[in-house]
């Protein structure tokens, strides 16, 4: 009786493209399923490698404390002004350690900006001023927050980092405020005093130096 891969392998098509989830094979399924497709009856043309590690190697952590994290509701057709908005903050040195824009379930953008705790009075008086003051039921500051980052060996080009970052804090009921992977990093902002308990775990699953 063919196995569970061996029946997977010989369903495939001709062309494909393989991609292995790591946190969904261990090598020796995903060894397996190379072998089962290598023995069906229509050959793979196109194939990909993936980098696999057990616990994936990063340069280490960096952490950041006493940050603000403003949340803003804005259109997407008002994006050009803001960014117009944060070159003007920048000429006055003001700096953010991340800007986030995501859409919402009601087709308007969130703006998440993470910015040093000493700014937030400059940064809201600035904001203040630009924005409608009956938006104020979209404009929300949680201060403040925790941020930890870190990137390592080819993480753009690999599967499953950012997934075995949010499962250990998941399964210990550490919240995410927000998250974002940019390239070849992954920023987490956690609400405060949850930096100290999210560290050790992560470092349980992942290679620090």
């Amino acid at each position: 009786m063919k196995s569970t891969l061996q029946q997977a392998a010989g369903n495939l098509p001709g062309k494909v493209f393989c991609l292995f989830y790591i946190r969904s094979l261990t090598p020796q399924q995903a060894a397996g399923l190379a072998l089962a497709y290598a023995g069906s009856k229509e050959k793979a043309v196109e194939t990909i490698a993936v980098y696999w590690e057990l616990k994936p190697k990063t340069y280490g952590f960096k952490e950041v404390f006493n940050l603000s994290l403003l949340n803003i509701a804005t259109k997407p057709k008002k994006m050009s002004q803001w960014g117009l908005w944060f070159m003007e903050m920048a000429d006055l040195d003001i700096g953010f350690h991340l800007i986030l824009a995501k859409y919402s379930t009601r087709r308007e953008l969130r703006l998440c900006i993470l910015f040093e705790k000493l700014w937030e009075d400059s940064i809201l008086s600035y904001i203040g001023k630009k924005i409608d003051p009956d938006a104020g039921k979209d404009f929300y500051l949680r201060s403040p927050v925790e941020l930890i980052r870190f990137q390592g060996p080819h993480f753009a080009d690999r599967y499953g980092i950012a997934d075995t970052a949010f499962k250990v804090l998941d399964d210990h009921k550490i919240p995410i405020l927000i998250a974002a992977c940019s390239g070849a990093a992954v920023y987490l902002v956690l609400p405060e005093k949850k930096l100290h308990e999210a560290r050790p775990l992560l470092a349980e699953v992942f290679e620090v130096p």
